[in-house]
């Protein structure tokens, strides 16, 4: 008997902790400069069962003379999705995308005067794909913008540097192979001038799996070669 009455007891004990109701508040927040303007509008969520406050949806900051100065979200106090910034004339200087706080996607940044300073790819924070900078070069409509420098990068890693100088113009263009020494591989683009394949080379021809590669940094497929002979079918990756 006094075992089962134990039992019924620890019984009611989890039910109740199970059924406990927290409150939840969600806010939001505006801070404003001293003539009165908005200076940050952002939502906050605050969570009973842990009595913690986080910074969850919309965030939008301005600058003294009420012009915007930079929109984003958040999800549970970190960055995510786009996060877009403007400097004091109203021009855009960055375009950047967010993945539990780091960089993850494509991130663009302007000169000032809307020409483009940099086109860089993250993978959670590190560089992952084609990174190209750019000076500013115009012709008489002002849209040329010469390469700087322009590299691929796995992972953090500095694969290969494409191009480096101040005398190419930004249109569709095909640089040569590219060769790394310390890994013995070689870069060479497709006909489509964003993608190209990365692979080993036997006596100056292509040999075993080639990787076809988007300027992301995401692998689209393969191609098995011997001696520059190819002997497998394209293959797309999930």
């Amino acid at each position: 008997m006094t075992r089962l009455i134990v039992a019924l007891t620890i019984l009611v004990f989890m039910s109740t902790e199970v059924q406990a109701w927290y409150a939840t508040v969600v806010d939001t927040v505006e801070v404003r400069w001293p003539n009165g303007n908005l200076k940050e509008q952002y939502q906050t969520y605050w969570f009973g069962g842990s009595e913690r406050t986080w910074r969850e949806g919309f965030y939008r900051s301005w600058r003294s003379n009420g012009q915007q100065e930079q929109i984003g979200e958040y999800y549970n106090g970190l960055k995510i999705h786009a996060w877009i910034c403007w400097d004091s004339t109203g021009a855009k200087v960055s375009a950047t995308n967010y993945v539990n706080d780091e960089k993850h996607g494509r991130e663009l940044v302007w000169h000032p005067g809307h020409s483009l300073k940099s086109s860089a790819h993250y993978l959670h924070g590190n560089l992952h794909g084609r990174s190209t900078r750019y000076i500013q070069s115009h012709d008489y409509h002002g849209r040329w913008d010469s390469i700087v420098l322009d590299q691929f990068y796995i992972d953090g890693e500095l694969m290969f540097t494409i191009r480096e100088g101040r005398d190419i113009f930004l249109y569709c263009y095909r640089p040569s192979p590219c060769y790394n020494p310390e890994k013995d591989i070689w870069l060479e683009f497709t006909n489509n001038c964003g993608d190209f394949y990365i692979g080993k080379k036997i006596d100056g021809e292509k040999h075993g799996k080639w990787i076809h590669w988007s300027e992301d940094g995401t692998m689209v497929g393969s191609v098995l070669f011997d001696h520059g002979t190819m002997v497998t079918a394209f293959s797309i990756y999930d």
